[in-house]
């Protein structure tokens, strides 16, 4: 049986259509959906999601908010997280399109998780044309997907990091401090 990866966002109510798309193709790969909300958004958000295996959990939010979007903390995500999953979970911005993965690729991302942290940044892709443009030096422009192997849920980034909030600059020194291999 394949291992089910679950992944925790926080969808914003608003660009609804192209978060929607994404996160059809995130099951579609092979992901677990869960979406760590308000209750307000949730109520707006449910019936735009409606027929999408996804799961909303209600969290409080910091006080910090991006033009009509509350933060929730990544802690309480990664908690929501652990609750569902048997081994790994992970934080994936709400606006990121995972296209045709491949079972090999999937099973890959597991090996690659298990007793680890793992990440993934964006590449902005609008046509084949970017593909070629693309710059495949490793660089570090943020982290916009993490996975990590559930043991190590409970006691990782819980230092009061909000979505949208500088956590990526911090995320791979608080991994390398809790001595988790990346």
């Amino acid at each position: 049986m394949k291992e089910k990866i679950v992944l925790g966002t926080s969808i914003a109510p608003m660009n609804i259509e192209w978060q929607i798309s994404c996160i059809r193709s995130w099951i579609i790969n092979g992901f677990n959906v869960i979406s760590c909300n308000t209750s307000e958004e949730i109520e707006i958000l449910k019936p735009l999601c409606a027929g999408i295996k996804i799961e909303f959990e209600e969290v409080e939010c910091s006080l910090n908010t991006v033009k009509t979007k509350a933060l929730p903390n990544i802690h309480d995500i990664l908690m929501h997280i652990w609750k569902k999953t048997e081994h790994i979970g992970g934080f994936i911005n709400s606006d990121i399109y995972i296209d045709n993965m491949s079972e090999e690729m999937y099973e890959f991302i597991v090996k690659e998780t298990m007793n680890s942290f793992l990440f993934v940044q964006r590449y902005e892709i609008d046509s084949i044309a970017d593909i070629k443009k693309l710059n495949w030096d490793i660089h570090f422009d943020g982290i916009d997907m993490f996975l990590l192997d559930k043991k190590y849920i409970p006691t990782f980034f819980n230092d009061g990091f909000f979505v949208q909030s500088c956590w990526d600059a911090c995320i791979l020194l608080k991994a390398k401090m809790q001595e988790i291999q990346i």
